[in-house]
């Protein structure tokens, strides 16, 4: 946390930094209170554009996997790989724009329009693919591991290892480089994720302590999800059905339930961690060496 910047004015060796990890955590959850009926008029378009599309993509995925069960074949398989590709995609295109005017409003612009889908919305839209294609490059040495260990006949004790080290490593590049990609996109020019790592060097504890808390609201919005869909009869994992095909049934009944209280989730997430971006952002950027 050394030479993290309070309001402009440089602190370093700081004896008591967990103070301003709060006063920053404050100082976003304030600002998100005071303004989150603007912030979400701003995002209602792209939020709203998102869950239809990924309701859309969900379904068609669905349905073409209770048929490549029922008949299994390359084309089947190829049409459910297309849906589920294609709803991701849109969807992270429709987040860019969500973030990005976030971003934009806790930066002090204030857009006169409901969307927009200029050069930073492509911008974000690109980098987002770019962090996704390393999240995915994760994903791969984590299932190689498993093959390895699998063939060396190790215990689970080394699978537990292998899966903390790419845990960590996800929260790690999430620290380093997603938390700062929006403001990064808004205020320069030139390689955001590069930069995004530039930037967090020296300061990721501070980053990571005020995400942290910013997280604490959020698994309190999960945890009631949860039990919204539990009083509603609509919770998928303690179905008593054990096989794919009817788990994919009854999920595709649930879905719109589903998909509604993960909307909710999703739109706090991103208000909160993308006003709490901009707020870091500001500090390390006032930084000296930044």
């Amino acid at each position: 946390m050394n030479d993290v910047v309070d309001e402009g004015e440089t602190v370093t060796g700081l004896s008591r930094p967990q103070v301003q990890i709060v006063q920053t955590s404050l100082d976003i959850l304030s600002f998100v209170a005071t303004h989150f009926l603007e912030i979400l008029q701003q995002i209602a378009v792209p939020v709203t554009a998102g869950w239809i599309i990924l309701y859309f993509s969900l379904s068609a995925y669905l349905s073409e996997l209770l048929q490549f069960i029922q008949r299994p074949g390359d084309r089947s398989a190829s049409l459910v790989l297309g849906a589920f590709t294609a709803g991701l995609l849109l969807s992270l295109l429709f987040n860019a724009v969500a973030v990005i005017g976030i971003a934009r409003f806790a930066m002090g612009d204030r857009p006169s329009g409901y969307i927009r889908l200029g050069r930073p919305e492509w911008r974000f839209f690109a980098a987002s693919l770019r962090f996704l294609l390393v999240s995915v490059g994760l994903i791969a040495v984590y299932l190689v591991g498993l093959l390895g260990i699998s063939a060396l006949n190790a215990g689970a004790d080394v699978r537990i290892l292998l899966g903390a080290s790419i845990a960590i490593a996800f929260l790690y590049l999430g620290v380093r480089v997603g938390s700062l990609m929006a403001p990064v996109t808004v205020a320069e020019k030139g390689a955001i994720l590069r930069r995004a790592w530039r930037l967090s060097r020296l300061s990721q504890w501070y980053v990571a302590a005020v995400f942290a808390i910013l997280a604490v609201p959020l698994f309190l919005i999960e945890i009631g999800g949860e039990f919204v869909l539990r009083l509603t009869g609509s919770n998928f994992v303690n179905v008593p059905n054990d096989t794919l095909a009817e788990r994919a049934v009854i999920f595709r009944r649930m879905l719109p339930e589903f998909l509604l209280v993960q909307m909710i989730a999703y739109v706090m997430a991103v208000v909160l961690f993308t006003v709490g971006s901009v707020y870091v952002y500001r500090k390390l950027a006032a930084r000296p060496s930044a």
